[in-house]
């Protein structure tokens, strides 16, 4: 039976979508619109429980089921109320453990806000798996009375290793962390979050030496006091259930089949937006005759380091590997079933290695088999335009919805200058203007003073109009070269003793867009929307929050 969960050939068109950042202090992106949100989640619900889509043999109801009961009953699971959790609507939204923007918590306040309203659970994934890109954070501070940007290095924590597997590298760094950013916030004259924030990261790290653990504490500290409540999961949670590894182990058994729909959707979406470069968004998996490029990493405690996983065959046999020394012989391909796998990669996990998610497997998962409604970044939306064309393409059903938020909240820094790129656009036209013909800028003394040098090059441009070569022979053009380079010698000529004149003026308007151009770049570093929310005043949280609230009521 076709059902409209069902999707069809002829349903499989998407269109692009281009979500705007935005810049301007206190503003926010909420997309689609609240007012949509609550019909929105009831399609998703309808299509999410409805028993015609089946995947791997059973209804997508029985697998989110049990993905969620074993999700909220695991004991490393931060949720409570575990029994009343499993058939509530899941309003999820999730990030990477780092120290995040302010943009990033507008999600936060989404997901609990959607959550009250429609009377389900919020909860945050943090993503465990993904890797450390910086041991830095940038900071607003004054050198030689203008604001500039410093780097502060929390700790020296291993680039490109998961978040899973980073403790404290360095106990003083990390200690002193709050202290050094306060010595150098010098612009900010209130007092900001850092010190308890960070006493409460802190905290957690001492108790169960895990940096993750310690982020989602101070996060949620700080989200506590603007009325945030949201449950709290790690993608290790997810992780390590049956649940999981059950879906892992379809994906491996049909893997051509799924890689080859990854992809499309990837090349789909190349197409979609003209790109050229073919590791836009991410690289295609490899897929060969006897070797297929799975969208998982792997890695170990020991062996921290992230690798891609691959399926081997030759003949009957079955191998995975990371190809950085690391094998494992599966079951023969006639014997290999999900459940034989799942056995397999319950036994890898239990030996210390982690098997993992790519992001777009990542969000696939939490939106088919967890969420109800799944709150994204601008840039998680954008990937995702892929993760929903690898759902039709290989689940043959439509995407759930998917909701968009960010904002931009400034730090309340003193004395920012006010200067916008119209003035220094207007500044550089007019100064390539004057440049050009330096007359424009020429006071009525010094323009009475070069009368004669102005009548002549007036006399010049109407030679050079009735001088026009339209309409001529290559040899009647040829004739006249030598009357135009004449001309143009002395059109230069007279540039050149106009400047002379202009030289002061000239000089001015290169220093106005000197300062203009000085104090637009201090205006960047101190309306930049990426300082960690850490650094900010409680009060300007709250007052995001507050505005956040004013948008939800109306």
């Amino acid at each position: 039976m076709m059902t409209d969960a069902v999707l069809q050939n002829s349903e499989a068109e998407v269109s692009t979508t281009h979500y705007r950042v935005p810049r301007g202090d206190g503003q926010f992106l909420i997309e689609p619109a609240l007012s949509f949100t609550p019909n929105l989640i009831s399609e998703n619900q309808s299509l999410l429980n409805n028993p015609d889509v089946q995947i791997w043999e059973k209804t997508l109801s029985q697998w989110r089921t049990e993905a969620r009961r074993e999700l909220v009953e695991r004991k490393s699971c931060h949720c409570a109320d575990h029994g009343s959790l499993i058939s509530k609507l899941w309003i999820l939204t999730g990030h990477q453990p780092e120290l995040i923007h302010p943009g990033v918590l507008i999600k936060n306040m989404l997901v609990d806000y959607v959550a009250k309203l429609v009377g389900g659970v919020g909860m945050h994934v943090t993503i465990d798996s993904d890797t450390v890109k910086s041991r830095r954070i940038s900071i607003p501070t004054e050198k030689n009375e203008s604001l500039t940007k410093q780097q502060i290095v929390v700790d020296n924590w291993p680039i490109g290793i998961p978040w899973q597997e980073i403790g404290i590298r360095n106990r003083q760094l990390f200690d002193s962390f709050p202290e050094r950013v306060q010595a150098r916030l010098s612009p900010l004259k209130q007092p900001n979050v850092v010190d308890a924030y960070w006493q409460s990261v802190s905290k957690h790290v001492k108790s169960s030496g895990d940096i993750v653990d310690g982020l989602i504490a101070g996060r949620q500290s700080v989200e506590r006091e603007l009325g945030i409540s949201n449950q709290e999961l790690r993608l290790t949670d997810l992780a390590e259930t049956d649940s999981f590894h059950s879906f892992l182990a379809h994906i491996i058994c049909d893997a051509r089949k799924f890689c080859s729909a990854y992809n499309q959707a990837l090349a789909s979406y190349r197409e979609r937006y003209g790109l050229k470069n073919n590791s836009h968004p991410m690289p295609d998996l490899i897929l060969k005759e006897h070797e297929i490029e799975l969208p998982f990493w792997i890695w170990s405690a020991e062996h921290p380091q992230r690798h891609g996983l691959y399926l081997l065959w030759q003949n009957e046999n079955w191998t995975l590997t990371n190809h950085a020394g690391w094998s494992l012989k599966l079951p023969a391909q006639s014997t290999c079933t999900s459940e034989s796998l799942q056995v397999v990669l319950q036994e890898i996990s239990s030996q210390g290695f982690r098997i993992r998610t790519r992001a777009l497997i990542t969000t696939l998962y939490m939106r088919l088999f967890l969420a109800d409604w799944f709150i994204h970044g601008i840039g998680g939306a954008k990937y995702d335009e892929v993760t929903d064309e690898i759902i039709r393409l290989y689940f043959q059903m439509k995407p759930p919805h998917f909701q968009v938020a960010s904002g931009t909240v400034w730090l309340p820094l003193q004395n920012v200058p006010v200067t916008g790129e119209d003035e220094i656009s207007e500044l550089k036209q007019k100064l390539r203007r004057a440049e050009q013909n330096p007359e424009t800028i020429l006071s009525e003394e010094q323009q009475s003073d070069a009368r004669d040098l102005l009548l002549e090059k007036q006399e010049l441009i109407s030679e050079q109009k009735a001088a026009s070569t339209t309409g001529l022979s290559r040899r009647e053009r040829r004739l006249r070269t030598p009357e135009n380079q004449k001309r143009y010698y002395r059109f230069e000529e007279i540039r050149e003793q106009l400047l002379k004149l202009a030289s002061e003026p000239i000089q001015q308007l290169d220093k106005q867009l000197e300062q203009a151009e000085h104090l637009a770049k201090q205006r960047a570093v101190a309306t930049d929307r990426e300082y960690p929310f850490c650094l900010y005043p409680l009060e300007t949280l709250q007052k995001m929050q507050e505005k956040f609230n004013q948008i939800t009521e109306q």
